[in-house]
């Protein structure tokens, strides 16, 4: 008789990128997960070391103590908290929506991450608006994409083969698409999307290229010489776009991390009005982290606002710099850091001389709480938004854990608060 396949083998979705991949085969035993999909480095890298990182006992200064003990641990340990600072976040819907209860009832301030994260794009949306596409619109129909930075095929690996043309019965050979490098992210040809063009400049000349183009669409006429890039390849790009019935510019904000980085994303935003005037037009905004685009959405359904969040007032109040870590620890503004994971890939503390309890699935090297969690879209049931932000998409677990999620740690945490 053929021996039993010790393995059990399924379907799943992945959550650890924006673009939640819904058509990976994973392989998975009690001490081992393999995956079998193509052209992604960043789910081979994440499945591979669940089983290596994943920790399941609590810590308090460095003993290990039950996982009822940490949880009153923690609720003593906030309720004391006078200047509470809710930080990482990299979790599903259920955890960010009992994190921002959380941060409610305790006049937190809640962020992503633990730095001065590049928020340009909120703050634009506040201002003016933008235009953005699907993941699905894009692929079936923008005849050229430009893709600024090495963000979001670097973040996202699989990003242009989620953009492919597929056959269909009423057109089996799709048109051909242009596809364009703008900065580092120029690699040449890619499977699918041939005629590629690459344009050499640093992300701090994005701003001023989408200017240079939008002064030609305007006034059909040259504008001042760029040193960086020549006339000639200006020509190109302007011929690209002008031409193209549907032009979508691709982006990640992790590429915009300089000083005037919000300058520089408005003028690719009043690139795409500009276009918008005689044709369709978009942008696609790349995020390689499903949380990030998961918490922003829960925190604007509830409070009309994105992270950072500051409930020290009476209204909840979005300034980004204002609330960033680096700027509450520089006025003494936090005296408790509670980090939320669940999805990172490594737990980046700040330095501060803040108590610290980490929440998440991995252990931290240094912290006064540890309480381990299960990894959404692994070890639970979870809810993530993709990266177009119009799909919460339900990702069921792939492994059973004894780990319980984030937000089930909180709930129990809010309990003891009200006890």
């Amino acid at each position: 008789m053929p021996s039993k396949e010790s393995k059990n083998i399924q379907e799943a979705t992945c959550p650890f990128c924006g673009l939640l991949c819904d058509d990976i085969i994973v392989k998975s035993d009690n001490s081992d997960f393999s995956l079998m999909t193509s052209g992604c480095e960043v789910a081979k890298s994440r499945y591979s070391s669940i089983a290596e990182t994943t920790q399941d006992e609590c810590v308090l200064h460095d003993k290990t103590v039950d996982r009822r003990q940490a949880i009153r641990k923690a609720a003593e340990m906030i309720s004391k908290s006078k200047a509470l600072a809710i930080i990482g976040m990299m979790t599903d819907v259920a955890g960010t929506r009992t994190a921002l209860e959380l941060a409610e009832r305790k006049s937190a301030v809640i962020m992503q991450g633990a730095d001065a994260q590049c928020r340009s794009n909120p703050s634009r949306m506040q201002r003016a608006g933008g235009y953005f596409a699907t993941l699905a619109e894009i692929r079936n129909r923008a005849d050229l994409i430009i893709l600024f930075g090495d963000g979001p095929t670097s973040e996202c690996p699989r990003l242009l083969n989620m953009l492919e043309r597929q056959p269909t019965t009423d057109n089996p050979e799709p048109e051909k698409r242009s596809l364009v490098y703008v900065g580092a992210g120029g690699k040449g040809n890619e499977e699918g999307l041939k005629d590629s063009n690459s344009f050499d400049c640093n992300p701090e000349q994005f701003g001023m290229l989408a200017d240079s183009i939008k002064s030609r669409i305007q006034q059909n006429r040259r504008n001042r010489t760029l040193g960086f890039i020549s006339d000639e390849h200006i020509d190109q790009l302007y011929k690209l776009i002008s031409e193209a019935e549907y032009p979508v510019l691709i982006w990640s904000e992790s590429d915009f991390n300089f000083p005037l980085a919000d300058l520089a994303m408005d003028s690719i935003h009043q690139l795409i009005e500009e276009l918008n005037k005689q044709r369709r037009s978009a942008g696609l905004i790349v995020s390689g982290s499903s949380s990030s685009v998961t918490v922003d959405q829960v925190a604007t359904w509830q409070f009309g606002k994105p992270v950072p969040l500051s409930f020290r007032t009476d209204t909840p109040k979005y300034f980004p710099k204002y609330h960033s870590f680096e700027s509450l620890e520089k006025r003494n503004d936090v005296d408790l850091i509670v980090w939320i994971g669940g999805l990172e890939n490594e737990i980046e503390l700040p330095t501060s001389s803040a108590d610290t309890i980490v929440i998440s699935s991995l252990k931290p090297t240094d912290s006064q709480l540890f309480i381990p969690v299960g990894i959404p879209g692994i070890h639970h049931d979870a809810h993530l938004f993709r990266t177009d932000q119009v799909v919460a998409m339900h990702i069921r677990q792939t492994a059973t854990s004894p780990l319980p999620s984030s937000a089930d740690v909180l709930k129990s945490i809010l309990t003891e608060l009200e006890a």
